[in-house]
């Protein structure tokens, strides 16, 4: 009796010791998100940071206020409330950068993650190109390494929103 729960400690421990590890090497989660826009620069750019038009194209968004700062100012923060599975989830959104047009970043945080966010939009023969730089990190050590698993999930659900986003403003075009 006493090996087997000794074999289970090792095992427990062994297995504490892994995620820990995955943790510390893999602090943060980089993807890109890339979609064509049948639509002007200036058009795309205002649908993209109007947030009046989130309900169209953001996943499982419920409201957005402005908490501080004024609308388009690096620094300016908004409270983003979501609805995954039916629960509600707070996350604050910190505008990070804003050239007209051109380059939106935020950063968006939780009780659970990190995420920074940067959008280039650039004219491509009649269209506008959006592509978007995604860094992710879990606030714990357990949560990065979780976070490894779900690379995949998370770049096809950004994939899906951005898809959202580039049918909408070609809709409203």
């Amino acid at each position: 009796m006493k090996k087997i729960l000794f074999a289970l400690v090792g095992i427990a421990l062994a297995l504490l010791i892994s995620i820990s590890i995955m943790g510390l090497a893999n602090p943060e989660l980089k993807f890109k998100t890339e979609i064509s826009v049948n639509a002007p620069k200036a058009w795309s750019f205002e649908i993209l940071t109007d947030t009046t038009f989130f309900k169209y194209w953001v996943t499982n968004f419920k409201s957005i206020e402005m908490i501080e700062g004024k609308k388009d100012s690096v620094g300016s923060r908004y409270l983003l409330k979501v609805v995954d599975d039916g629960t509600e989830y707070d996350m604050y959104k910190t505008v990070t950068g804003f050239i007209q047009d051109d380059y939106y970043a935020y950063h968006l945080e939780n009780d659970v993650m990190d995420s920074y966010v940067e959008i280039n939009l650039k004219i491509d023969k009649n269209k506008t190109d959006i592509k978007v730089l995604n860094r992710v990190s879990g606030k714990n050590i357990f949560r990065r390494a979780l976070f490894t698993f779900y690379l995949s999930y998370f770049k096809s659900k950004d994939q899906e929103q951005y898809n959202r986003l580039r049918d909408f403003i070609e809709s409203q075009y």
